[in-house]
């Protein structure tokens, strides 16, 4: 697996280990003794994710209402969303995938996609900290804001 491609795009170092980890479906560690899968990683960048668009939308959208501001938060973090994210990086051929998910299109699954996404974010900030994790929301979540 090439991931030094993926650091390229994503314009931030990680771990490769971690990295590694978070492009690490469930299905394919349980396949292969019992890996550790992305699941964690995702729980985390989650919440890295939604921590950081709220500040964001915060500052920016000072005029706008708080149900405004959730309707807005969500419309960029939501599954759809963060699917487009990691297709636009190319998220799907680093994917780690069981023989299921690899033959059932894995690799294209709006939800599989958005998890990875947080993932990836989730070993960004553990790598390196919020502000790896930060520059990662900007490049690729922020555009989306814009709209």
């Amino acid at each position: 697996m090439k991931l030094d491609v993926l650091v390229t795009r994503l314009g931030v170092e990680i771990e490769p280990k971690l990295l590694e980890q978070a492009l690490t479906h469930r299905s394919y560690a349980y396949e292969n003794g019992r890996l550790p899968n992305n699941e964690r990683l995702e729980f985390l960048g989650d919440a890295v994710l939604g921590f950081v668009v709220t500040a964001h939308i915060h500052q920016k959208l000072k005029k706008l209402p708080e149900g405004e501001l959730t309707k807005v938060k969500n419309a960029v973090v939501s599954a759809r969303a963060l699917a487009l994210v990691a297709a636009e990086l190319g998220l799907g051929e680093f994917l780690r995938l069981g023989r299921g998910e690899e033959q059932t299109g894995g690799r294209e699954k709006t939800n599989l996609l958005a998890d990875a996404f947080e993932a990836v974010l989730g070993a960004a900030y553990v790598s390196k900290g919020l502000e790896a994790a930060q520059a990662i929301i900007e490049k690729f979540v922020y555009p989306m804001l814009e709209n």
